[in-house]
């Protein structure tokens, strides 16, 4: 539990360096993010909101299944146990985490098929 910090701070950085390939202002994303005060509060009574580091590892492992043109399958395979265990640790961060990539999916979607 000590550890979800870091961890989310990590797959923050993956995350922000995939959209932007610089290091500095993904190692500053990804400091802000796993050690924001949301994070560390959390440590003190909350241990199971901690663990956050699965939603930018989603986030990162599905911009590069659409960079790379991964099949259903392998999307499958990696996401899904990702969405389990973040759904098995806290069903109140995959609850928010899922109706906001839902409504994002579609609305990118949209917008996309109009340009």
């Amino acid at each position: 539990m000590i550890f979800s910090p870091i961890l989310a701070a990590q797959a923050a950085f993956l995350l922000i360096r995939e959209i932007i390939k610089k290091w500095l202002p993904s190692f500053i994303g990804g400091y802000i993010f796993g050690f924001s005060s949301y994070e560390l509060g959390q440590l003190l009574g909350h241990t199971n909101l901690t663990f956050t580091m699965a939603i930018p590892t989603i986030l990162w492992l599905f911009i590069l299944s659409e960079k790379n043109n991964w099949s259903a399958f392998k999307t499958t395979v990696f996401i899904g146990p990702l969405l389990a265990f973040q759904f098995y640790t806290s069903s109140e961060i995959y609850t928010t985490f899922f109706i906001f990539f839902v409504a994002s999916y579609f609305i990118f979607y949209n917008i996309a098929v109009e340009y």
